[in-house]
């Protein structure tokens, strides 16, 4: 999105406190240090950024004996306050998921963090068995943006979805996947500059990326009592039908003992989208239940 070479270091807090017959009460913060070399701002003027942005959720969640769950959320950014709920309806075959969000903090890509973007959300979708292995799922949203002094930026839709096969070739943890992620614009903001140039206050862009992923997850006992190690691993492709194509790979490592839980990942999108480039991301978390 024109940020040129950036980099952002995130650090967060998630507290999660069940009470009572079915509820629990969360704590989500997170602040981003971000240093990028060259990014667009939602006044048009681009240059390097260096700085820290924050972004909070404070969450109320009911889960009911039939597996249905309702989750209430209050967002708290610099300035900003938004709410979000969001439902999950189970039976036979899968589950259907609704979720409406107001002024979420929206971290998608850079110049988005930079300039405070929101996401004001309505969406459905569905989770379903679809035969012996073969899930599938499907969501289609409408979105509006919003940036720091601009609460409507530009709208767009939707549509995520996947099929995926387990136990492939016999092989527990084995799967294979067929992945989608679409945005299609439907109204941007387009404004001018100071020096006459025109341009986008949030660069929103029609994306519909199609990927094959292979992956395979293991879990196993070690000598330590109640040690487990997990492991997950993927590759596959993707390819943007508006863009470029290139390899996707991912994995993570998590270790349980006690009530602690540490877990590493790391992932590699190289290429996918309108122009060439390389995302990496690599994260550790350490969680202790009490």
């Amino acid at each position: 999105m024109g940020t040129g070479r950036a980099s952002a270091v995130i650090g967060g807090l998630d507290l999660q406190q069940p009470f009572g017959d079915g509820w629990r009460l969360g704590l989500a913060a997170e602040v981003a240090g971000i240093d990028a070399a060259q990014v667009q701002r939602g006044d048009g003027r681009v240059g390097s950024f260096a700085g820290a942005r924050e972004r909070g959720e404070l969450s109320l969640r009911r889960d009911w004996m039939g597996g249905q769950a309702v989750v209430g959320s209050l967002f708290l950014t610099e300035g900003t306050a938004g709410l979000g709920l969001r439902a999950e309806l189970p039976d036979d075959a899968g589950a259907t998921l609704l979720r409406a969000e107001l002024r979420r903090p929206y971290w998608d890509f850079f110049q988005a963090m930079i300039d405070r973007a929101t996401r004001d959300r309505v969406a459905a979708g569905r989770r379903q068995v679809l035969a012996n292995d073969l899930t599938g799922r499907l969501e289609v949203g409408a979105n509006r943006y919003g940036i720091a002094g601009d609460r409507d930026v530009g709208s767009t839709v939707s549509l995520t979805g996947e099929l995926r096969l387990g136990n492939l070739a016999g092989l527990r943890g084995l799967s294979a996947a067929y992945v989608l992620e679409a945005e299609y614009l439907l109204r941007r903001d387009e404004r001018t500059g100071a020096a006459g140039q025109g341009y986008a206050p949030l660069q929103l862009l029609d994306r519909e990326v199609h990927a094959v992923v292979l992956g395979h997850a293991r879990s196993w006992r070690t000598g330590t009592p109640g040690g487990v190690v997990t492991t997950e691993l993927s590759a596959g492709y993707g390819v943007d039908r508006y863009g470029r194509a290139g390899p996707i790979v991912g994995g993570a490592l998590g270790y349980a003992f006690d009530r602690f839980e540490l877990r590493l990942r790391g992932s590699r999108v190289e290429n996918i989208g309108r122009a060439r480039g390389t995302t990496s991301v690599f994260g550790a978390s350490l969680s202790w239940y009490f």
